[in-house]
């Protein structure tokens, strides 16, 4: 059985000192950062259509 798994190790080319993963995980990468957006100033100033908006 070892001698199975040996030769499956060479020919997927999987070596012992080095952890190769077979299948879809060694595609992942790493997550982007979240890039921090300005956040708009808000106008203090009520405007009538602005009342009537939200009504």
């Amino acid at each position: 059985m070892r001698e199975i798994v040996d030769l499956m190790k060479e020919l997927l080319l999987i070596k012992e000192e080095k952890s190769t993963m077979v299948g879809l995980s060694g595609f992942k990468r790493k997550p982007k950062p979240m890039l921090k957006r300005p956040k708009k100033k808000e106008n203090k100033e009520l405007k009538l259509s602005d009342l009537m908006r939200r009504a």
